[in-house]
């Protein structure tokens, strides 16, 4: 039976080690249960990963995600598919049946409908039409985009979640990215505002601004600064050590920071500003703890080691 009731899904969220076949380890927050019109969801805490759990509580939810993952590209920094397990949920008491549970990691970052009264509207409208670029890219549509289905990152980069309404074919999503625009010219802070002190909240993470340059806290000694031309670092004593001209960098870990080009291409930068990877991807996603990136371009893969050396070839 591959639905379930919202009742059910509590019941196994409050008895993981009795109702789930796979995560019993996983830590729900029981403050962020809900109910859409297909599923139950709510996010928990896996290992060191948050994640979105969601039952199925329509004879459509798994239609619909199944679909999706059909639609949605196999790698991508924007979206991703959505991990289906099956037989995972027992919801059927002493009858011993089973429903499928899918599991979403979740990025870290703010909501959109968050980072509408937080960030300067250039930026979001930047973030919008690469997302729009994106799922031209992989011919996807992805409708009942709203503001609370986007995360931004705090290199101000977009992440769908909730991306079980994908389907094939570019633009039938066209009426959802007019909304998300007007509601990004009517709310999100001018480029031209003059407070002496900005601030962006991702939870424990916060930036300020000083005159036009916004200041990230350090990480490994450097600061990401952003100005009206784009995004650079400096050191500690407030010297810019690489010029702003990207147009999104992430902090450094272990030593490599990700950047993008105002064109939207990717690479892979050291703290001398000089490049790993050069500066001419789709997208790069670059895994700190094992040093590796892994590499799009024209809807193909490969994996690049701690020194820019490719290690697999495209595929």
């Amino acid at each position: 039976m591959d639905v379930c009731t919202i009742l059910e899904f509590r019941n196994a969220l409050m008895h993981p080690e009795e109702c789930l076949r796979s995560y019993v380890d996983i830590e729900f927050d029981p403050e962020t249960l809900t109910r859409t019109k297909y599923f139950a969801e709510c996010q928990a805490e896996y290992g060191d990963k948050r994640v979105m759990v969601y039952a199925p509580i329509t004879t459509e939810a798994m239609t619909m995600v199944r679909r999706a993952n059909r639609a949605l590209p196999a790698r991508s920094n924007y979206v991703t598919r959505l991990k289906i397990v099956e037989n995972e949920m027992l919801h059927a008491g002493t009858n011993r049946e089973y429903c499928p549970l899918i599991v979403e990691q979740l990025p870290d970052g703010v909501p959109l409908s968050e980072a509408l009264y937080t960030h300067y509207r250039s930026k979001l409208i930047d973030g919008l039409e690469a997302l729009r670029r994106e799922l031209e890219r992989h011919d996807v549509s992805i409708n009942h985009l709203h503001p609370d289905s986007i995360i931004i990152d705090r290199t101000r980069h977009w992440h769908v979640i909730r991306p079980y309404y994908a389907t094939r074919g570019y633009g039938n999503d066209s009426e959802a990215f007019e909304k998300l625009m007007e509601l990004i010219t009517k709310h999100a802070i001018s480029d031209d505002y003059d407070g002496n002190r900005l601030y962006e909240s991702y939870s424990h993470y916060s930036i300020t601004s000083r005159g036009d340059i916004v200041v990230h806290p350090a990480c490994e000694g450097l600061h990401r600064i952003e100005t009206h031309d784009g995004m650079g670092f400096e050191d500690e004593r407030g010297n810019v050590v690489i010029e702003p001209i990207y147009h999104s960098a992430s902090d450094f870990l272990e030593d490599r920071a990700v950047v993008e080009s105002h064109d939207h291409k990717w690479g892979v930068i050291d703290k001398s500003g000089k490049y790993i990877i050069e500066m001419v991807y789709d997208s790069i996603d670059f895994d700190e703890d094992e040093g590796i990136s892994e590499v799009t371009l024209n809807g193909y893969t490969a994996t690049f080691d701690y020194f820019g050396t490719q290690l697999t070839p495209w595929k």
